[in-house]
């Protein structure tokens, strides 16, 4: 076909720490991958500074075709996506 497997799939790749030496959780890095057959807009790089990170995740099971209304668990429970990942 015409389109490649980062054209029909998502990766997601995260690290649990930002800065190795203190192992803060702020600010750590989060590298979504591939189109996910169109759902996923992608070439870009965004910034989330102090917003909750599950909202990765979630917008990404939303790009899917979830159903869920919510994502996460005490302070990582979310109930909004991240607009500038959805196509």
């Amino acid at each position: 076909g015409d389109s490649t497997l980062l054209d029909n799939s998502c990766t997601y790749v995260t690290s649990c720490t930002s800065e190795s030496k203190s192992h803060s959780g702020a600010d750590f890095p989060l590298m979504v991958l591939g189109k996910g057959s169109g759902t996923i807009k992608t070439d870009q790089h965004i910034r989330m500074p102090g917003d909750n990170v599950s909202k990765v995740p979630f917008s990404l099971l939303t790009a899917m075709g979830s159903t869920a209304k919510e994502f996460g668990k005490d302070e990582g429970l979310v109930k909004d996506v991240v607009p500038a990942l959805l196509a």
